[in-house]
């Protein structure tokens, strides 16, 4: 079975007479806590709370404080991108909430019902303190539109906490490839990376760059449909090469330079957390569970416990960087401390995957994990890479 680049609306009814069908993964505590772990190693932060909202209650009425009045001057092409964010009518007494999908380190997220529409969105109860995450995740998504990326309805304050409505999708890439009876066929792994690399081509060609891109922020419904989400790290790049003034990405999928404490980056961060995602999909197989039973998982390629660990993993996998192959990089503030790494080669994609790999996958794989930034393929020619014409 091959699956095109539009996804047709009976995908789900062609798929089931050829393969077991997805299905939306129920959230577990094991998978809350692996996507808590994930965010606080991050940025070493302890999962905060805030004041539960009553499950299955209508949210109280609030006066609205629209997108105008929050947002700043974002200045980005034509291109998939309006001019104005996104308004919608009405107050948050429109909305019921089902019940908390899950803590992060910036906000809650509750599974939600509008009750104007009939439709089930998702709304993420921000913690006060994290008002800057919020404020750039509403004023990028409240300007872009792509297939690709997630629908974002409207922001509502009250009391001090912002509430931003999301479409909602259904499950997370990580339940996905981590929650099935049977392993995920190449077809599938073509399917979500090609989806992904879509929506990166996409913001990088407005100049946005996600700096967060991982399993948990990739959005999936019933139909295979992916959408990339949480755009609280995310930069606008008014230059090819920005400063590096904050923390981003998850410690599992931050890019080598960054790790390595590179004063700069580019929108090839992006592309190494997107090789990370495609070794996961890559991983993907049948396991013995605590009960006996066989289960579909997958291994982060590289589970740093912290900085240096991290670097290690990767060294010990990809091979000792060089100055033939990464000018300027034995000038980074982390080089002289894994020298002792030297002899460390690359391994075989096949060894580290225990069992044989589409070769034209571990190439675009390679080509998505190259240490320097200036010669790591980009989305738009990794669409064009042989893999996806199979």
């Amino acid at each position: 079975m091959e699956l095109t680049d539009a996804q047709p609306a009976n995908t789900k009814e062609k798929r089931a007479a050829e393969e077991p069908e997805i299905s939306v993964a129920k959230e577990s505590k094991t998978e809350e806590n692996r996507e808590h772990n994930e965010a606080t190693t991050s940025g070493g932060e302890a999962e905060q709370r805030v004041e539960e909202i009553p499950i299955g209650t209508s949210l109280p009425e609030t006066k609205r404080e629209t997108h105008e009045e929050k947002k700043r001057d974002l200045s980005v092409p034509a291109v998939g991108v309006k001019k104005e964010a996104t308004q919608i009518s009405g107050t948050l007494d429109r909305y019921i909430l089902f019940g908390r999908i899950g803590t992060g380190v910036t906000a809650e997220v509750y599974r939600a019902r509008d009750k104007l529409t009939d439709t089930q969105v998702v709304i993420k109860k921000v913690f006060s303190d994290k008002y800057s995450y919020m404020k750039k995740e509403v004023d990028i998504l409240g300007k872009i539109k792509s297939p690709r990326i997630v629908q974002f309805h409207e922001c509502i304050y009250l009391n001090g906490i912002y509430y931003l409505v999301l479409e909602s999708m259904g499950d997370t890439l990580r339940n996905v490839i981590s929650s099935q009876d049977f392993p995920l066929t190449q077809e599938y792994h073509k399917y979500f990376m090609r989806q992904l690399l879509q929506g990166l081509a996409f913001l990088h060609k407005n100049g946005i760059v996600h700096r967060d891109i991982k399993p948990g922020n990739l959005l999936v419904n019933t139909n295979c449909d992916l959408k990339i989400a949480d755009f609280g790290h995310s930069a606008i790049m008014d230059k090819p090469e920005m400063e590096i003034k904050e923390e981003m990405q998850t410690i599992w999928y931050r890019a080598i330079e960054v790790l390595m404490c590179s004063k700069t980056f580019t929108s090839a961060i992006d592309m190494w957390s997107a090789g990370c995602v495609f070794a996961e999909l890559l991983d993907n197989k049948l396991v013995l569970d605590k009960n006996g039973k066989m289960v579909s998982t997958s291994r982060v390629l590289f589970p740093g416990s912290s900085i240096h660990h991290q670097i290690e993993l990767i060294v010990k996998t990809l091979g000792m960087p060089s100055e033939s192959k990464w000018p300027g990089v034995s000038k980074l503030h982390w080089y002289s401390q894994i020298t002792y790494l030297t002899y460390h080669k690359k391994k075989r994609w096949e060894d580290i995957f225990e069992r044989e790999i589409d070769p034209l996958a571990l190439d675009l794989l390679d080509r998505m994990l190259e240490y320097n930034p200036e010669k790591r393929i980009s989305a738009e020619d990794a669409l064009k890479h042989d893999y996806f014409k199979g």
